[in-house]
């Protein structure tokens, strides 16, 4: 709120997995729970499930091509983070264009992260980088970043031995590209939310551009909507068969519900036959 963000953002952000829906699709009568999801990029539960997908994604594409992990660091400074956001952005793409990294680097992903330095309390901007193609040499790297940079160097060449973990730990940047102490201290917390307002924060180039990272949910069949989980409940209680059937299907589907049910509200809530 305090960063002049939409009313309907607020909303959507602040009510995100306030409501439980039982839906039924067309055709096989299935039944399935959904849940209202805001897909904010602050939002830590629709993060979780978005870094999912997308480490998948990208664990099939480095399992595909000889891949290693880049970080490049800007040094820190005192100007505003918007600029130094701008700046990495700006420095990475002149990068790309240089012969050199044409020559090793075929393709690759590249994902934001922002630190605060303990010591130093300025920001820190990075990019975590999975490049394919031939073998990169550190020292090299570093020279040529500061070719671009004017001011630094400091670079990392790894491996990628473990691609589902590497990948878990750089699409981790796409839900949280910040560290801790960025979100317990709400000054800084601002800066950053006005920040990377409108940036992306995960970027596909070379012949990884146009990879979908982030794929939709395939289609599973058209499903509708029959009302929330506690409408249903409150409909088989009072004798609807339907309703009844809907929840002994959600009941096998969905091991725990009756607990859930039970808590909720045993009293107008009867347990569905065994």
């Amino acid at each position: 709120m305090s960063t002049g963000q939409s009313e309907n953002r607020i909303a959507a952000f602040a009510n995100c997995g306030s409501a439980l829906f039982v839906a039924v699709e067309h055709g096989t009568g299935a039944a399935r729970l959904t849940c209202n999801a805001c897909h904010d990029r602050f939002c830590v539960v629709c993060g979780r499930t978005k870094a999912r997908v997308i480490a998948a994604a990208t664990t099939a594409l480095i399992k595909a091509h000889t891949t290693r992990f880049v970080t490049l660091t800007l040094r820190a400074s005192d100007t505003p983070l918007v600029d130094q956001l701008g700046r990495i952005t700006r420095d990475f793409t002149v990068l790309r264009r240089r012969a050199w990294w044409k020559d090793h680097v075929d393709g690759g992903a590249a994902f934001l992260e922002v630190k605060v330095g303990e010591n130093s309390g300025r920001w820190h901007v990075h990019l975590h980088v999975l490049v394919a193609g031939s073998y990169l040499p550190q020292a090299e790297l570093s020279r040529e970043w500061y070719a671009v940079t004017g001011d630094s160097f400091i670079v990392d060449v790894r491996e990628c031995s473990d691609p589902q973990g590497r990948a878990r730990y750089v699409t981790k940047y796409v839900t949280k590209p910040a560290s801790a102490e960025v979100f317990e201290d709400a000054a800084r917390l601002e800066e950053f939310v006005r920040a990377i307002k409108g940036k992306r924060l995960c970027n596909t180039f070379g012949s990884w551009r146009g990879t979908c990272l982030d794929p939709a949910a395939p289609a599973e069949g058209e499903w509708e909507s029959v009302g929330e989980l506690d409408t249903v409940m409150r409909r088989a209680a009072g004798g609807d068969g339907a309703s009844l059937r809907l929840l002994l299907l959600l009941r096998d589907k969905y091991p725990g519900l009756l607990d859930l049910i039970d808590r909720f509200d045993s009293d107008r809530h009867p347990r569905p036959p065994s």
